[in-house]
């Protein structure tokens, strides 16, 4: 197969997968949004959530979504996120409660980096949210990893 026809073929895949999925995408300089059947996901372009002016904007798109009835789950994307405050935590809990007060499912939390996601076991904030399989799986690795790691300096 030559290059052209590999490209090619790459190029059915994701218009095959593009138009499969149907997500109307939107971007923005703090986030970007797919729309799907099923799903919204609200994914997040910030490495570090923590100024006011992030936090009231990220708040201002979450609670218009919650506010709009039959919309589809909302789903939010922390693959770029390293660090956020508890002021931005603040704003999931109240999204939550809105969604779970209009009888809608929770709020689903996926690609969360092991020090991001350390936060919601201690706070047992991951009884709350749906939290991605992946992200538990990462962080209970970066801890064995911590674990082994300390256990070879001491011993």
């Amino acid at each position: 197969m030559s290059i052209f026809h590999y490209n090619l073929y790459k190029l059915f895949l994701l218009l095959f997968v593009m138009r499969r999925f149907s997500f109307d995408k939107e971007e923005s300089s703090r986030y970007s949004t797919q729309r799907g059947v099923e799903y919204h996901v609200l994914g997040f372009s910030d490495s570090k959530i923590i100024n006011d002016s992030q936090i009231t904007e990220i708040g201002q798109e979450l609670f218009a979504y919650v506010g709009t009835p039959g919309r589809p789950n909302l789903c939010l994307d922390f693959a770029r996120v390293e660090f956020f405050s508890s002021a931005c935590l603040g704003k999931l809990l109240t999204a939550d409660k809105k969604l779970r007060a209009s009888q809608r499912n929770p709020l689903a939390l996926i690609n969360l980096c092991p020090p991001v996601y350390a936060l919601f076991p201690i706070t047992r904030l991951d009884r709350l949210f749906d939290i991605d399989e992946a992200s538990r799986e990462a962080y209970q690795m970066q801890c064995a990893k911590d674990d082994l790691g300390r256990a070879s300096v001491v011993g």
